[in-house]
């Protein structure tokens, strides 16, 4: 009696998370069909990233208003253009990382930050660099920064 063959082992969801988040860190503007504009000269991309109990929450946003939320868990959630209020967020957060362009250090350490540290990470149009802002924040107030980022503040 042959032995069936055991079923082939499911993607681990968690990998097509972390596989997001390094195609949001590597890919050139064009990929993601982005030129520089008036608006937006420099930074077509940023990216917070907070340390949870569980894991990192990354949130990926572009300046056309995408925007994506991924996790080291499981969840995750792609293109929220469609809705104005994430639209409005992305471009503000967009806006704001650009604001701080040349405060920020060229990176190519895209590493996930560690617990005591929130991380932010914008995208230039510049030779495709990414620069990083890494900064201590308590843990008691990741909520109130995740929060900031979200409503574009």
């Amino acid at each position: 009696m042959a032995i069936p063959p055991s079923p082939k082992p499911r993607n681990d969801p968690s990998e097509g998370m972390r596989k997001l988040r390094e195609k949001a860190l590597t890919a050139s503007p064009a990929e993601f069909k982005l030129r520089p504009t008036r608006e937006f000269p420099k930074v077509y991309g940023a990216i917070a990233e907070f340390p949870m109990d569980e894991g990192t929450l990354t949130i990926v946003s572009l300046c056309d208003g995408n925007a994506s939320l991924y996790t080291t868990g499981t969840f995750g959630v792609i293109g929220g253009f469609a809705h104005e209020p994430v639209r409005n967020a992305a471009t503000t957060f967009v806006r704001t990382a650009q604001d701080f362009h040349d405060e920020a250090i060229t990176t190519n350490d895209f590493s996930y930050p560690k617990s005591d540290r929130v991380q932010i990470l914008s995208a230039h149009f510049r030779r495709s660099t990414i620069h990083r802002h890494r900064f201590g924040v308590p843990r008691k107030r990741h909520e109130q920064v995740l929060l900031a980022v979200c409503k574009g503040e």
